[in-house]
């Protein structure tokens, strides 16, 4: 299982649900797509991350591991009106962009069921 690291990040708005994976157009390159993540409050709160801390992905077919690493991640960026500054180090809902690398899904999908292993996150796209 390979590890992905980030070139870029970002900020955008997340819903109330647990997780919310979805790909959408690059900003600044419509023909490149990005994957978005948006992470509810509740489960900052379970994993006690914040905002500012860096997470990185593996994906063997639909199965989907996360991981908070000490750098070299993709960053958890604050979503609405809050301003970055103003979140680090707070749990609150946040948001993970992930340039140059994509989910495999092909529209939205809602995330409830996980499980927790060695401060792994765990689960399936597939329902």
């Amino acid at each position: 299982m390979e590890w992905i690291t980030p070139k870029h990040g970002g900020k955008s708005a997340a819903s109330g649900i647990e997780w919310k994976f979805a790909v959408s157009n690059h900003a600044n390159d419509p023909g490149k797509k990005q994957g978005a993540i948006s992470i509810s409050e509740a489960v900052m709160r379970e994993l006690r991350w914040v905002i500012g801390d860096r997470l990185t992905f593996a994906v063997d077919k639909e199965i989907v591991h996360i991981k908070r690493v000490p750098k070299d991640g993709f960053v958890i960026s604050s979503t609405g009106n809050i301003k970055h500054s103003d979140a680090l180090g707070k749990m609150l809902k946040g948001v993970v962009k992930t340039s140059g690398f994509n989910f495999p899904i092909e529209q939205t999908v809602y995330v409830k069921d996980f499980i927790i292993q060695d401060n792994i996150v765990i689960f399936s796209f597939k329902e």
